[in-house]
């Protein structure tokens, strides 16, 4: 699953819930400054302790 703004407010909450509540299991996160971004690290430590795979790239 794609989510652009992935490391943002929003993008990181829908993140969590597709995770923890659908189920899924591969996210490619976009940001405009991609691991650099703030809170980037946080969010991916997160998502894969809910057992997802996460790869976060900058546009």
């Amino acid at each position: 699953m794609v989510i652009t703004g992935g490391i943002g407010v929003l993008g990181g909450l829908l993140a969590r819930h597709l995770v923890a509540t659908h189920g899924v299991g591969h996210l490619l996160l976009l940001s405009r400054r991609g691991p650099a971004a703030a809170g980037a690290t946080e969010l991916v430590a997160d998502l894969t302790e809910l057992g997802a795979r996460v790869q976060v790239t900058g546009v």
